[in-house]
Protein backbone atom coordinates (compact mmCIF):
# COMPACT_ATOMS: atom_id res chain seq x y z
CA UNK A 1 0.00 0.00 0.00
CA UNK A 2 1.52 3.37 -1.02
CA UNK A 3 1.47 6.59 0.99
CA UNK A 4 -1.13 8.97 -0.41
CA UNK A 5 -0.92 12.71 0.08
CA UNK A 6 -2.23 15.86 -1.53
CA UNK A 7 0.13 18.18 -3.41
CA UNK A 8 -0.54 21.84 -4.21
CA UNK A 9 0.65 22.09 -7.82
CA UNK A 10 -0.59 25.57 -8.65
CA UNK A 11 -1.56 28.71 -6.78
CA UNK A 12 -1.96 32.16 -8.27
CA UNK A 13 -4.32 34.84 -9.49
CA UNK A 14 -6.88 34.59 -12.27
CA UNK A 15 -5.44 36.69 -15.11
CA UNK A 16 -7.28 38.69 -17.81
CA UNK A 17 -6.40 36.19 -20.58
CA UNK A 18 -8.11 33.44 -18.54
CA UNK A 19 -11.50 35.17 -18.24
CA UNK A 20 -14.60 35.71 -20.37
CA UNK A 21 -16.42 39.03 -20.89
CA UNK A 22 -18.07 38.69 -17.46
CA UNK A 23 -14.69 38.31 -15.74
CA UNK A 24 -15.19 34.63 -14.86
CA UNK A 25 -12.55 32.01 -15.52
CA UNK A 26 -13.24 30.11 -18.76
CA UNK A 27 -13.41 26.32 -19.03
CA UNK A 28 -10.54 26.19 -21.56
CA UNK A 29 -8.37 28.27 -19.20
CA UNK A 30 -9.21 25.89 -16.36
CA UNK A 31 -8.22 22.95 -18.58
CA UNK A 32 -4.89 24.58 -19.47
CA UNK A 33 -4.21 25.30 -15.80
CA UNK A 34 -5.04 21.69 -14.93
CA UNK A 35 -2.66 20.33 -17.58
CA UNK A 36 0.09 22.62 -16.27
CA UNK A 37 -0.65 21.40 -12.73
CA UNK A 38 -0.49 17.72 -13.73
CA UNK A 39 2.82 18.39 -15.48
CA UNK A 40 4.06 20.05 -12.30
CA UNK A 41 2.84 17.13 -10.18
CA UNK A 42 4.75 14.66 -12.34
CA UNK A 43 7.90 16.77 -12.04
CA UNK A 44 7.59 16.62 -8.24
CA UNK A 45 6.95 12.87 -8.05
CA UNK A 46 9.66 11.11 -10.00
CA UNK A 47 11.07 7.60 -9.45
CA UNK A 48 14.65 7.44 -8.19
CA UNK A 49 16.00 6.23 -11.54
CA UNK A 50 14.61 9.19 -13.50
CA UNK A 51 17.17 11.10 -15.56
CA UNK A 52 17.46 14.77 -14.51
CA UNK A 53 18.72 17.76 -16.50
CA UNK A 54 19.46 21.06 -14.77
CA UNK A 55 17.53 19.73 -11.76
CA UNK A 56 14.31 19.62 -13.82
CA UNK A 57 13.11 16.03 -13.84
CA UNK A 58 12.34 14.38 -17.18
CA UNK A 59 9.01 12.65 -16.73
CA UNK A 60 8.48 9.01 -17.79
CA UNK A 61 4.77 9.11 -17.03
CA UNK A 62 2.17 9.64 -19.75
CA UNK A 63 -1.24 11.26 -19.35
CA UNK A 64 -3.80 9.23 -21.31
CA UNK A 65 -7.08 10.97 -20.38
CA UNK A 66 -8.42 13.94 -18.41
CA UNK A 67 -12.03 14.44 -17.31
CA UNK A 68 -13.01 17.89 -16.03
CA UNK A 69 -16.37 18.59 -14.36
CA UNK A 70 -17.74 21.95 -13.24
CA UNK A 71 -19.32 22.06 -9.78
CA UNK A 72 -22.17 24.29 -8.60
CA UNK A 73 -19.80 26.69 -6.83
CA UNK A 74 -19.31 30.17 -8.36
CA UNK A 75 -16.42 30.35 -10.81
CA UNK A 76 -13.18 32.16 -9.88
CA UNK A 77 -13.10 35.73 -11.18
CA UNK A 78 -10.42 38.10 -12.43
CA UNK A 79 -7.93 38.91 -9.68
CA UNK A 80 -9.10 36.13 -7.34
CA UNK A 81 -6.86 33.31 -6.08
CA UNK A 82 -7.17 29.89 -7.69
CA UNK A 83 -5.45 26.75 -6.39
CA UNK A 84 -5.00 23.26 -7.83
CA UNK A 85 -4.63 20.29 -5.48
CA UNK A 86 -3.75 16.84 -6.85
CA UNK A 87 -3.82 13.51 -5.04
CA UNK A 88 -3.81 9.80 -5.91
CA UNK A 89 -7.28 8.37 -6.43
CA UNK A 90 -6.24 4.84 -7.40
CA UNK A 91 -2.81 3.13 -7.55
CA UNK A 92 -3.93 0.12 -9.55
CA UNK A 93 -1.07 -1.62 -11.39
CA UNK A 94 0.80 0.70 -13.76
CA UNK A 95 -2.23 2.85 -14.61
CA UNK A 96 -2.88 5.02 -11.57
CA UNK A 97 -5.69 7.55 -11.42
CA UNK A 98 -5.18 11.05 -10.05
CA UNK A 99 -7.79 13.36 -8.58
CA UNK A 100 -7.58 17.15 -9.00
CA UNK A 101 -9.49 20.08 -7.53
CA UNK A 102 -9.44 23.63 -8.92
CA UNK A 103 -10.44 25.76 -5.96
CA UNK A 104 -11.53 29.40 -5.92
CA UNK A 105 -12.51 31.64 -3.01
CA UNK A 106 -16.01 30.09 -3.00
CA UNK A 107 -14.77 26.49 -2.89
CA UNK A 108 -14.20 23.77 -5.46
CA UNK A 109 -15.02 25.15 -8.91
CA UNK A 110 -13.91 22.15 -11.00
CA UNK A 111 -13.16 18.51 -10.23
CA UNK A 112 -11.01 16.34 -12.47
CA UNK A 113 -9.69 12.82 -12.86
CA UNK A 114 -6.45 12.09 -14.72
CA UNK A 115 -5.53 8.67 -16.12
CA UNK A 116 -1.81 7.85 -16.37
CA UNK A 117 0.53 5.20 -17.67
CA UNK A 118 3.77 4.92 -15.65
CA UNK A 119 6.88 2.75 -15.52
CA UNK A 120 6.97 2.58 -11.72
CA UNK A 121 3.60 2.24 -10.01
CA UNK A 122 5.02 3.49 -6.72
CA UNK A 123 6.69 6.61 -8.10
CA UNK A 124 3.82 9.06 -8.02
CA UNK A 125 3.73 9.77 -4.30
CA UNK A 126 7.28 9.49 -3.06
CA UNK A 127 8.46 13.09 -3.30
CA UNK A 128 7.20 16.06 -1.30
CA UNK A 129 8.13 19.76 -1.47
CA UNK A 130 11.71 20.40 -0.39
CA UNK A 131 11.45 23.65 1.60
CA UNK A 132 10.86 23.43 5.35
CA UNK A 133 7.81 25.66 5.61
CA UNK A 134 8.25 26.03 9.38
CA UNK A 135 11.22 28.33 8.76
CA UNK A 136 9.77 30.24 5.83
CA UNK A 137 7.04 32.83 5.30
CA UNK A 138 3.71 31.49 4.00
CA UNK A 139 3.73 30.03 0.50
CA UNK A 140 1.91 32.39 -1.88
CA UNK A 141 2.53 30.86 -5.34
CA UNK A 142 3.60 27.60 -6.91
CA UNK A 143 4.43 27.48 -10.58
CA UNK A 144 6.24 25.58 -13.31
CA UNK A 145 8.50 27.84 -15.39
CA UNK A 146 7.91 27.96 -19.13
CA UNK A 147 10.10 28.51 -22.18
CA UNK A 148 8.58 31.97 -22.66
CA UNK A 149 10.10 32.97 -19.30
CA UNK A 150 13.68 32.20 -20.39
CA UNK A 151 16.31 34.39 -22.02
CA UNK A 152 18.48 33.66 -25.06
CA UNK A 153 20.90 31.65 -22.94
CA UNK A 154 18.15 29.40 -21.57
CA UNK A 155 18.10 30.85 -18.05
CA UNK A 156 14.86 32.01 -16.44
CA UNK A 157 14.75 35.76 -17.07
CA UNK A 158 14.62 38.36 -14.31
CA UNK A 159 11.29 39.47 -15.82
CA UNK A 160 9.79 36.17 -14.65
CA UNK A 161 11.04 36.73 -11.10
CA UNK A 162 9.47 40.20 -10.95
CA UNK A 163 6.23 38.87 -12.40
CA UNK A 164 6.14 36.27 -9.62
CA UNK A 165 6.83 38.96 -7.00
CA UNK A 166 4.04 41.16 -8.38
CA UNK A 167 1.60 38.27 -8.22
CA UNK A 168 2.82 37.13 -4.79
CA UNK A 169 2.18 40.64 -3.42
CA UNK A 170 -1.38 40.51 -4.74
CA UNK A 171 -1.93 37.08 -3.17
CA UNK A 172 -0.46 38.25 0.15
CA UNK A 173 -2.80 41.26 0.19
CA UNK A 174 -5.84 39.08 -0.55
CA UNK A 175 -4.92 36.38 1.97
CA UNK A 176 -3.51 38.42 4.86
CA UNK A 177 -4.64 42.03 4.38
CA UNK A 178 -8.16 41.81 2.93
CA UNK A 179 -9.30 45.05 4.60
CA UNK A 180 -6.56 47.17 2.99
CA UNK A 181 -6.53 48.66 -0.52
CA UNK A 182 -4.52 46.64 -3.05
CA UNK A 183 -0.84 47.53 -2.79
CA UNK A 184 1.83 47.76 -5.49
CA UNK A 185 5.60 47.21 -5.59
CA UNK A 186 7.45 50.56 -5.50
CA UNK A 187 10.93 49.27 -4.68
CA UNK A 188 12.63 45.93 -5.36
CA UNK A 189 16.04 44.42 -4.70
CA UNK A 190 16.72 41.15 -6.48
CA UNK A 191 19.57 38.90 -5.32
CA UNK A 192 20.17 35.74 -7.36
CA UNK A 193 21.46 32.59 -5.63
CA UNK A 194 21.08 29.74 -8.15
CA UNK A 195 20.12 29.47 -11.79
CA UNK A 196 16.69 28.27 -12.88
CA UNK A 197 15.80 26.77 -16.24
CA UNK A 198 12.78 25.94 -18.38
CA UNK A 199 10.64 23.27 -16.73
CA UNK A 200 11.82 23.98 -13.19
CA UNK A 201 9.18 24.02 -10.47
CA UNK A 202 9.23 26.88 -7.96
CA UNK A 203 7.36 27.98 -4.86
CA UNK A 204 7.23 31.62 -3.77
CA UNK A 205 7.23 32.27 -0.02
CA UNK A 206 6.35 35.87 0.96
CA UNK A 207 6.23 37.58 4.34
CA UNK A 208 6.07 41.08 5.87
CA UNK A 209 9.28 42.30 7.53
CA UNK A 210 8.26 45.74 8.74
CA UNK A 211 5.85 48.67 8.44
CA UNK A 212 6.87 52.20 7.42
CA UNK A 213 4.98 55.45 6.92
CA UNK A 214 4.65 54.66 3.20
CA UNK A 215 3.91 50.94 3.19
CA UNK A 216 5.24 47.48 3.97
CA UNK A 217 8.64 45.86 3.54
CA UNK A 218 7.92 42.40 2.11
CA UNK A 219 10.49 39.69 1.36
CA UNK A 220 10.00 36.85 -1.11
CA UNK A 221 11.97 33.63 -1.42
CA UNK A 222 11.77 31.82 -4.76
CA UNK A 223 12.56 28.17 -4.08
CA UNK A 224 13.32 25.37 -6.53
CA UNK A 225 11.19 22.27 -5.99
CA UNK A 226 11.50 19.53 -4.99
CA UNK A 227 15.12 20.22 -3.95
CA UNK A 228 14.21 23.14 -1.66
CA UNK A 229 17.16 25.14 -3.00
CA UNK A 230 16.80 28.92 -2.68
CA UNK A 231 17.07 30.42 -6.19
CA UNK A 232 16.36 34.08 -5.52
CA UNK A 233 15.54 36.57 -2.77
CA UNK A 234 13.40 39.60 -3.64
CA UNK A 235 13.12 42.39 -1.10
CA UNK A 236 10.23 44.68 -1.96
CA UNK A 237 8.54 47.75 -0.54
CA UNK A 238 4.84 47.84 -1.35
CA UNK A 239 2.52 50.83 -1.08
CA UNK A 240 -0.97 52.10 -1.84
CA UNK A 241 -0.87 54.31 -4.94
CA UNK A 242 -3.10 57.21 -5.89
CA UNK A 243 -4.74 57.57 -9.30
CA UNK A 244 -1.58 58.88 -11.00
CA UNK A 245 0.81 56.35 -9.45
CA UNK A 246 2.22 58.32 -6.48
CA UNK A 247 2.64 56.68 -3.06
CA UNK A 248 0.03 57.48 -0.41
CA UNK A 249 0.85 57.86 3.28
CA UNK A 250 0.24 54.65 5.18
CA UNK A 251 -0.20 55.78 8.79
CA UNK A 252 -4.00 55.46 8.90
CA UNK A 253 -4.06 51.71 8.25
CA UNK A 254 -1.06 50.50 10.25
CA UNK A 255 -3.24 49.48 13.21
CA UNK A 256 -5.22 47.05 11.06
CA UNK A 257 -2.21 44.77 10.37
CA UNK A 258 -1.95 41.85 12.84
CA UNK A 259 1.43 41.75 14.61
CA UNK A 260 1.81 38.00 14.01
CA UNK A 261 2.18 38.68 10.28
CA UNK A 262 5.44 40.59 10.85
CA UNK A 263 8.75 38.73 11.20
CA UNK A 264 12.44 39.22 10.34
CA UNK A 265 12.34 35.96 8.32
CA UNK A 266 16.05 35.16 8.92
CA UNK A 267 15.87 32.30 6.40
CA UNK A 268 15.75 35.07 3.75
CA UNK A 269 18.67 37.34 4.70
CA UNK A 270 18.85 41.00 3.69
CA UNK A 271 21.03 41.95 0.73
CA UNK A 272 24.23 43.86 1.39
CA UNK A 273 24.31 47.61 0.80
CA UNK A 274 24.44 48.63 -2.88
CA UNK A 275 27.88 49.42 -4.25
CA UNK A 276 29.04 52.96 -4.91
CA UNK A 277 28.62 55.14 -6.84
CA UNK A 278 24.82 55.05 -6.67
CA UNK A 279 22.52 56.10 -9.50
CA UNK A 280 22.09 59.89 -9.81
CA UNK A 281 18.74 61.62 -9.38
CA UNK A 282 18.76 62.52 -13.09
CA UNK A 283 20.50 60.95 -16.08
CA UNK A 284 23.89 62.36 -17.06
CA UNK A 285 24.14 64.76 -19.98
CA UNK A 286 25.93 62.13 -22.11
CA UNK A 287 23.67 59.20 -21.17
CA UNK A 288 22.44 56.83 -23.87
CA UNK A 289 18.80 56.90 -24.93
CA UNK A 290 18.42 53.12 -25.00
CA UNK A 291 14.63 52.63 -25.25
CA UNK A 292 11.57 54.64 -26.26
CA UNK A 293 8.25 52.93 -25.56
CA UNK A 294 4.60 53.37 -24.61
CA UNK A 295 2.73 51.50 -21.87
CA UNK A 296 0.34 49.29 -23.84
CA UNK A 297 -2.64 47.32 -22.54
CA UNK A 298 -0.61 44.10 -22.21
CA UNK A 299 1.97 45.98 -20.08
CA UNK A 300 -0.61 47.08 -17.49
CA UNK A 301 -2.39 45.35 -14.62
CA UNK A 302 -6.13 45.46 -13.97
CA UNK A 303 -5.70 48.85 -12.26
CA UNK A 304 -3.95 50.44 -15.26
CA UNK A 305 -0.46 50.52 -13.69
CA UNK A 306 2.55 49.25 -15.63
CA UNK A 307 3.39 45.80 -14.26
CA UNK A 308 6.84 44.91 -12.98
CA UNK A 309 7.53 42.41 -15.75
CA UNK A 310 7.03 45.15 -18.36
CA UNK A 311 9.34 47.48 -16.44
CA UNK A 312 12.09 44.86 -16.28
CA UNK A 313 11.52 44.01 -19.95
CA UNK A 314 12.48 47.59 -20.82
CA UNK A 315 15.51 47.23 -18.54
CA UNK A 316 16.61 44.17 -20.54
CA UNK A 317 16.09 45.95 -23.85
CA UNK A 318 17.98 49.01 -22.62
CA UNK A 319 20.80 46.84 -21.28
CA UNK A 320 21.34 45.15 -24.66
CA UNK A 321 21.46 48.54 -26.39
CA UNK A 322 23.89 49.90 -23.80
CA UNK A 323 26.15 46.84 -23.92
CA UNK A 324 26.34 47.09 -27.70
CA UNK A 325 27.80 50.61 -27.40
CA UNK A 326 30.72 49.28 -25.33
CA UNK A 327 31.51 46.44 -27.72
CA UNK A 328 29.25 43.65 -26.40
CA UNK A 329 26.88 43.17 -29.32
CA UNK A 330 24.38 40.38 -29.78
CA UNK A 331 26.50 38.96 -32.61
CA UNK A 332 29.56 38.88 -30.37
CA UNK A 333 27.63 37.15 -27.62
CA UNK A 334 26.57 34.48 -30.12
CA UNK A 335 29.98 33.99 -31.73
CA UNK A 336 32.03 33.93 -28.52
CA UNK A 337 29.38 32.10 -26.44
CA UNK A 338 29.40 34.71 -23.70
CA UNK A 339 26.77 36.93 -22.12
CA UNK A 340 26.30 39.43 -19.31
CA UNK A 341 24.10 37.89 -16.61
CA UNK A 342 22.37 40.21 -14.15
CA UNK A 343 23.02 39.08 -10.57
CA UNK A 344 21.70 42.10 -8.66
CA UNK A 345 18.86 44.51 -9.45
CA UNK A 346 17.73 47.53 -7.45
CA UNK A 347 14.52 49.16 -8.72
CA UNK A 348 13.04 52.30 -7.18
CA UNK A 349 9.73 53.56 -8.57
CA UNK A 350 9.01 57.22 -7.86
CA UNK A 351 5.77 57.28 -9.86
CA UNK A 352 4.35 54.05 -11.28
CA UNK A 353 3.83 54.50 -15.06
CA UNK A 354 0.26 54.11 -16.26
CA UNK A 355 -1.43 52.84 -19.40
CA UNK A 356 -0.70 55.23 -22.28
CA UNK A 357 2.38 56.89 -20.75
CA UNK A 358 5.30 57.50 -23.12
CA UNK A 359 8.61 56.33 -21.61
CA UNK A 360 12.22 57.10 -22.49
CA UNK A 361 14.92 54.94 -20.89
CA UNK A 362 18.35 56.56 -20.51
CA UNK A 363 21.31 54.41 -19.52
CA UNK A 364 24.56 55.32 -17.74
CA UNK A 365 27.80 53.61 -16.67
CA UNK A 366 28.39 53.30 -12.90
CA UNK A 367 31.51 51.14 -12.31
CA UNK A 368 33.26 47.91 -13.26
CA UNK A 369 35.70 45.22 -12.11
CA UNK A 370 37.53 42.60 -14.15
CA UNK A 371 34.44 40.38 -14.34
CA UNK A 372 31.46 42.62 -13.54
CA UNK A 373 29.82 45.79 -14.75
CA UNK A 374 27.40 48.17 -12.99
CA UNK A 375 25.12 50.48 -14.95
CA UNK A 376 21.85 52.28 -14.44
CA UNK A 377 18.60 53.16 -16.19
CA UNK A 378 16.40 56.21 -15.70
CA UNK A 379 12.77 55.73 -16.75
CA UNK A 380 11.67 59.18 -17.90
CA UNK A 381 8.26 60.57 -18.75
CA UNK A 382 8.89 61.44 -22.41
CA UNK A 383 6.39 64.30 -22.30
CA UNK A 384 7.04 65.85 -18.87
CA UNK A 385 10.72 65.05 -18.38
CA UNK A 386 10.15 63.69 -14.87
CA UNK A 387 11.61 60.44 -13.54
CA UNK A 388 9.27 57.48 -13.22
CA UNK A 389 11.91 55.09 -11.87
CA UNK A 390 15.61 54.37 -11.46
CA UNK A 391 17.27 50.98 -11.83
CA UNK A 392 20.77 49.84 -10.82
CA UNK A 393 22.07 46.59 -12.32
CA UNK A 394 25.12 44.46 -11.60
CA UNK A 395 26.00 42.25 -14.55
CA UNK A 396 28.60 39.48 -14.49
CA UNK A 397 30.45 38.31 -17.60
CA UNK A 398 29.42 34.69 -18.14
CA UNK A 399 30.97 31.90 -20.21
CA UNK A 400 27.99 30.02 -21.65
CA UNK A 401 30.04 26.86 -22.23
CA UNK A 402 30.89 26.42 -18.55
CA UNK A 403 28.17 28.64 -16.99
CA UNK A 404 30.93 30.28 -14.95
CA UNK A 405 32.01 33.89 -14.65
CA UNK A 406 34.81 35.01 -16.92
CA UNK A 407 36.91 38.11 -17.59
CA UNK A 408 35.40 41.04 -19.46
CA UNK A 409 37.14 41.23 -22.88
CA UNK A 410 40.14 43.58 -22.92
CA UNK A 411 38.75 45.93 -25.57
CA UNK A 412 35.58 46.39 -23.49
CA UNK A 413 37.64 47.10 -20.35
CA UNK A 414 39.63 49.70 -22.26
CA UNK A 415 36.39 51.34 -23.41
CA UNK A 416 35.03 51.38 -19.86
CA UNK A 417 38.27 52.87 -18.52
CA UNK A 418 37.92 55.76 -20.96
CA UNK A 419 34.33 56.32 -19.76
CA UNK A 420 35.51 56.31 -16.17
Amino acid sequence: MVEKFEVCCYQGLVRPHQTDVSGEMRMDAATTLLIESVDAYLSLTQPSNTVSKNDAAVSKQTVTAITLTKTKSPLPKLGEIVTCLISVLSDKALKPLLSAQLIGIHGKAWLATIELEVEDSGSLWKTKLGADQLNWPPMRLIRRLQKTQCDQAGHVNVQAFMELADEAVAVLCIQSLPELPRMQVVKARISFKHELFEGDMVSVFSGIRSITSTGLDVVHGIVHQPSGRLACILETHIAVLDSIGNTKQFTEVVKTIPGELINDWPSLPCAREPALPRVANLPLSNSLTSVMAVVDAWDADEFGFMNMRAIVNLCSSGARQYLATIGLTGLRFSQEKITVAAVDYLIEIHQRPRLGNNITVRSDYLSHTGKSLRFSHHFMDSNEGTVFATVEIVGVMLDLSSHRSTEIPMDVLEHLSRVN
